[in-house]
């Protein structure tokens, strides 16, 4: 799903090595199996420029993730 994409970032889940999202110039995606496979991450993000995606650290709960884009700030998502 994000070939052809320009991948802007790229997070590690803390805690789950499995677990990658990825920031794109076209959307934010997330694999729960090493990149094998994606999926659209929370959010409609499809055409949005994500700049940055990144896990909340140094907390008891590191399921959520930060996504900064370009039009809408910053969005904040919970993953299992």
């Amino acid at each position: 799903m994000i070939s052809g994409r320009s991948v802007t970032s790229i997070a590690t889940h803390p805690t789950r090595p499995d677990i990658l999202i990825v920031g794109t110039t076209n959307g934010a995606f997330v694999s729960t199996d090493n990149g094998m496979s994606w999926q659209d991450a929370q959010y409609d993000l499809i055409g949005i420029h994500v700049n940055t995606v990144q896990f909340e650290t140094g907390s008891e709960d590191p399921h959520w993730v930060y996504y900064a884009t370009k039009s809408l700030g910053t969005l904040r998502a919970y993953i299992p």
